[in-house]
């Protein structure tokens, strides 16, 4: 039996990446106090492709209204290359370009760390670090218990913690499904110092190599994000490479001369998601965002741009509910919806930008930029995609 749980803020977010932190402020630029509990501690760093498309930078340029942004790398397309290490191609979108903005290479430490100084100074976020969940009960009062180092008690849940907290939906009774939730992919990223290179400064390089896709993405001045995405053994291969003696030949056969920092960092897999991204009832419920809804592929910025979009429209949400007084029934109407518009569009544009890319060089072959049967209008995507800045 639970005894003496410990009132909360109305929401408890369980996961402070940028999901979590995306949801957070939006309450609270809407006066509506939240608490976050994560199982590591700030600062750190996590395997990812850290590019993000506009969508993705409109939503920090939100979030982060009144603090100045992180450094950042503006991307002004894509190079990628053939399987037979031969030729290049160019894929630039026009359609960013005039906007006027780009996308951006940013490296997470330092996107966490400006999303987490903005909460922090909000004083209506309360962070909990090194706080792991076991478990979410749902009691007859119509609240929810999270089961940590203590136990909490809170009418709205937001589930940030990417993959590892899918396992929390079973304990809610609802023996919620996934689909593909066996990650039968891998990723990981290293921080590259560069000395000299014959990569275009500004493009994100896709280059393959024994059956990996390799993901190059300047994030700062004179370094690059090295991310990894295949089968489980291809990735280690490469692992072994990057954090060893052959090191500095596999960074020239990609065009870089420059020093890896000792940093590699990896993530249990990719894909997978939600067939359900709520649960309510009348006066309680659950939200989840990010990775723990749906992991994306790391092409253009789609799995960020994921985190930030999703956690902001869970926080408009729950305010719609607390501050408008909207039944939660509403509230998880409006997140569903805008929370698969997301998903379609991100997934519409992976494909856009593979069908740019391969349409003219049909042995272009590339595993992570696949084929989206559930394709919208372009005009849609980019509605969606490219929003305008407010």
């Amino acid at each position: 039996m639970i005894t003496n749980p410990h009132f909360t803020p109305p929401v408890t977010i369980i996961g402070g990446s940028l999901a979590g932190l995306a949801t957070a402020l939006t309450l609270a630029y809407n006066n509506i106090p939240s608490l976050i509990l994560d199982s590591s501690t700030f600062p750190r760093r996590k395997g990812c492709g850290e590019g993000l498309t506009i969508a993705g930078v409109f939503s920090v340029q939100r979030l982060l209204a009144n603090t100045p942004l992180p450094i950042h790398q503006n991307l002004t397309g894509f190079k990628l290359h053939k399987k037979d290490n031969s030729f290049f191609f160019s894929a630039i979108s026009s359609s960013e370009q005039a906007l006027n903005h780009y996308p951006w290479g940013i490296s997470r430490v330092n996107l966490d760390a400006a999303l987490f100084s903005a909460a922090a100074t909000t004083k209506l976020v309360k962070i909990n670090q090194a706080t792991r969940v076991r478990s979410i009960k749902h009691t007859t009062k119509d609240t929810f218990i999270i089961e940590a180092d203590k136990n909490y008690e809170s009418n709205f849940v937001v589930l940030a913690g990417g993959r590892s907290a899918r396992k929390l939906f079973p304990a809610l009774s609802c023996k919620e499904k996934t689909s593909s939730s066996k990650a039968s992919r891998i990723g990981g990223s290293i921080y590259i110092n560069v000395k000299e290179s014959l990569l275009a400064a500004n493009q994100v390089t896709i280059w393959l190599e024994h059956d990996c896709e390799l993901y190059i993405t300047p994030t700062e001045p004179n370094r690059v994000n090295f991310a990894i995405l295949g089968e489980p053994e291809a990735v280690k291969n490469i692992r072994k490479k990057l954090t060893g003696s052959q090191c500095h030949s596999l960074l020239e056969r990609v065009g870089i001369t420059g020093d890896p920092l000792n940093n590699f960092c990896g993530v249990d897999g990719f894909g997978g998601r939600l067939t359900r991204v709520t649960l309510h009832t009348n006066r309680s419920a659950l939200l989840a965002v990010g990775d723990t809804a749906e992991c994306m592929d790391p092409v253009g910025g789609m799995g960020m741009t994921q985190a930030l979009l999703t956690g902001e429209r869970a926080g408009q949400a729950l305010s719609m509910i607390i501050k408008q007084h909207k039944s939660t029934k509403d509230g998880s109407i409006f997140f569903e919806k805008n929370h698969q518009k997301i998903s379609l569009a991100l997934r519409a544009m992976t494909h856009v930008i593979a069908h740019a890319c391969l349409k003219p060089h049909s042995n272009l072959y590339l595993t992570g930029l696949q084929y989206v049967s559930n394709k919208l209008p372009i005009s849609s995507i980019l509605q969606l995609i490219l929003p305008r800045r407010g």
